[in-house]
């Protein structure tokens, strides 16, 4: 198996709202996380759900193509995309969740549907996974109740459930709170220190801090434009 997890070719572009953006081509290898945040500070129109959507198979981009584990999404079967799709964690924001659900329940989803675990094995991983993330007081709580941030570790939670070799985040959640010293994002981290795994970030606009940060921890941080705007690395 190639160790290239993520690959996007050097003609991808993506739409969000009525803006264009150009996306450097790049090879994200297992063991890698990287960041990619638009270059412009005021964006009339956040980029940052459309690429993560388009980085996790969700989204065709307006061009070019997007390869992960070496299947070339927008031109694969539906079946293969769904096989794909079950080797990928996705952090959507706020979102994402089921509000008819209890937290536990929405736990339990990528669980039953992919873990091909026994009813016990089921509830070990969840129960594991609810206490590593902080959740056992608001398991039979519906997310509508909960706070933001409380969401996006539900999230997080759910999405790092099955240990997926691939992890897209949309956003950087409460990372502003803390600078990157809380729960969500010491598991973040040490979910990419296992090294069998890739990570892909997509923030919303630039923040040098986080930029920082994200550095220090051995991240790459890229830099992508609207079609008007030379596309960079950031320094």
């Amino acid at each position: 198996m190639s160790d290239v997890i993520l690959k996007l070719d050097a003609g991808l572009r993506i739409l969000s709202g009525h803006t264009t953006y150009d996306i450097p081509q790049i090879a994200l290898e297992r063991g890698k996380w990287i960041s990619l945040i638009p270059v412009n500070a005021d964006l009339a129109a956040d980029p940052s759900g459309i690429l993560s959507r388009t980085v996790a198979s969700l989204k065709a981009p307006v061009k070019g193509s997007v390869s992960i584990f070496d299947v070339d999404v927008y031109n694969a079967g539906y079946q293969d995309v769904q096989r794909l799709r079950s080797k990928i964690g996705f952090v959507q924001g706020y979102g994402g969740l089921l509000s008819n659900k209890t937290v536990r329940e929405n736990l339990e989803l990528p669980v039953s549907v992919h873990g091909g675990l026994s009813q016990s094995g089921q509830n070990k991983i969840v129960n594991e996974q609810l206490e590593k993330f902080e959740l056992v007081s608001v398991k039979k709580e519906k997310p509508h109740f909960l706070d933001g941030f409380t969401k996006w570790r539900i999230c997080l939670a759910r999405a790092l459930i099955l240990k997926p070799k691939f992890v897209v985040l949309e956003g950087i959640g409460d990372w502003n709170v803390d600078g990157g010293n809380g729960l969500a994002w010491k598991q973040i981290e040490e979910y990419h220190n296992m090294g069998d795994n890739a990570i892909c970030i997509c923030p919303a606009r630039r923040n040098k801090a986080f930029e920082k940060w994200f550095k220090e921890k051995g991240g790459t941080v890229i830099g992508f434009a609207d079609t008007h705007t030379t596309m960079e690395y950031l320094k």
